[in-house]
């Protein structure tokens, strides 16, 4: 549910935000996590960049295979034990419902090194090249 201060209020955001708000009882204590909702032109942002890193090279078969490669590189990973021998290293998902905007952000500053380093090039030429 999303949920928007307004003075010393919170307010449902959306109409499908409003029918979860409305089931609440009144007179309740109800305790919530409070996360920072993403921006999704950072995450077109970031779908940008996956494009404009499979662009210039020649290793990645998709910008789904940078993606995962960006995650391998910033250490967003899971690992999973097949058998007690072996261990697969798995990309954590990006999407909305599992990282907040400030997860988001640490990881994108994250990618920043591997990208610059891979590209050649400095942030700031990335941020000018950039479109989506």
């Amino acid at each position: 549910m999303f949920l928007i201060k307004k003075d010393d209020c919170l307010k449902p955001c959306y109409e499908k935000d409003r029918e979860k708000f409305d089931k609440l009882t009144n007179n309740k204590i109800y305790k919530f996590e409070q996360k920072k909702a993403r921006n999704p032109l950072h995450h077109r942002k970031y779908w940008g960049l996956c494009a404009l890193i499979y662009d210039n090279s020649e290793e990645f078969s998709s910008s789904e295979n940078v993606s995962d490669w960006l995650k391998l590189k910033s250490g967003l990973i899971d690992y999973i034990e097949v058998t007690p021998d072996r261990t697969v290293i798995k990309p954590r998902s990006i999407a909305f419902e599992n990282m907040d905007q400030d997860e988001f952000s640490k990881f994108w500053d994250s990618i920043m090194p591997a990208i610059t380093e891979k590209l050649g090039c400095s942030e700031q030429d990335i941020k000018d090249n950039l479109i989506f």
